[in-house]
C-alpha cells in the first residue's frame, strides 16, 4: 500500500466533502425547488459528519430546512 500524506488525505477530504456537498445541494433543488442563499452557505460550511446525516434525511424531509435540522 502507497503511503498517503497528510496533505493527500486532506485534499480527498476536501475533494468528498465537496461531492456531498454539490450532491445534497442538487437532491434539495430536485425535491423543494430554489435552494435558498442560507441553506447553499450551511452546506458549503458543513462537516463531513452533517453531511452524511442531512443526505440521510433528504428522502423523508417536509423541507429544506427540515433536511438540516
Amino acid at each position: 500500500m502507497p503511503y498517503i500524506s497528510s496533505i493527500e488525505r486532506i485534499g480527498e477530504e476536501r475533494g468528498e466533502k465537496k461531492g456531498k456537498a454539490e450532491t445534497l445541494l442538487k437532491l434539495i433543488q430536485r425535491r423543494f425547488g430554489i435552494v435558498p442563499e442560507a441553506i447553499q452557505v450551511r452546506v458549503a460550511s458543513a462537516n463531513l459528519g452533517e453531511l452524511e446525516l442531512w443526505l440521510d434525511r433528504i428522502l423523508d424531509a417536509d423541507s429544506a430546512q427540515a433536511v438540516l435540522q
